[in-house]
């Protein structure tokens, strides 16, 4: 038992020391969740991509559930959902087993996964004053989507690196606007049931932090030509 809690100590420094994601929720709880699956499938023959593919298959029962109204389930899945976003990864790196397609494919099903949960959000809003902020909630995640794809095309990587430097706010595990930001809110807002919290976020600060990033890849751009 001490080697097993020693393994799963260890898989979690690794995922950290590595990882270009610095927000709260996903190194403090997460990845913590991450590293007790990564030792128990370890000896399995559960590859990272079917855990990429299940994670992905989770989130669509959870927009299932919201749909159907039950927000308590819809929030833990929705969890799982991340926690397996950071398990595949984990997985991978433990068994030095990182290919190339793995690489591409995670970042693509994540980016399918936010666009059918907002869409869901916009099907759940249809008939409430909520509406036409989820039109405005759907635009800024599928604008943000682009401008990432965009910069990673630029910069011929899949995802971003790990920073260099952590200013104060990194330091902290504040980041107000990435794919683990916006799985916090989802998860928290759907606890405390109140869906609407997601829309707000989404669209105000959401707005503020997507035209910021459009700015940057025009910059990018810019030093290209």
């Amino acid at each position: 038992m001490r080697v097993f809690f020693q393994n799963i100590r260890k898989n979690y420094q690794l995922s950290i020391s590595v990882s270009n994601v610095t927000d709260f929720w996903t190194k403090q709880v997460c990845r913590r969740f991450a590293a007790v699956i990564v030792i128990i499938i370890y000896p399995t023959p559960i590859t990272p991509n079917i855990i990429t593919v299940f994670g992905f298959v989770i989130n669509i029962i959870a927009n299932y559930q919201l749909l159907s109204g039950d927000l308590i389930m819809a929030a833990l899945l929705y969890f799982i959902s991340y926690v397996m976003d950071c398990t595949d990864g984990q997985l991978a790196r433990q068994r030095n087993t990182v290919t190339k397609f793995g690489m591409f494919f995670d970042p693509v099903l994540d980016g399918l996964k936010d666009l059918i949960t907002f869409i869901s959000f916009i099907s759940y809003f249809s008939d409430s004053d909520i509406f036409y902020l989820s039109l405005v909630a759907m635009f800024n995640v599928s604008a943000s989507i682009i401008f990432d794809w965009v910069r990673h095309t630029i910069q011929n990587r899949p995802k971003d690196l790990k920073p260099a430097k952590y200013n104060l706010l990194k330091r902290l595990g504040i980041v107000f606007w990435s794919v683990p930001s916006r799985n916090f809110i989802i998860v928290f807002c759907l606890l405390i049931n109140y869906p609407a919290g997601v829309m707000y976020y989404i669209c105000f600060p959401g707005t503020y932090f997507t035209l910021r990033k459009g700015l940057e890849i025009i910059s990018l751009l810019k030093e290209k030509t």
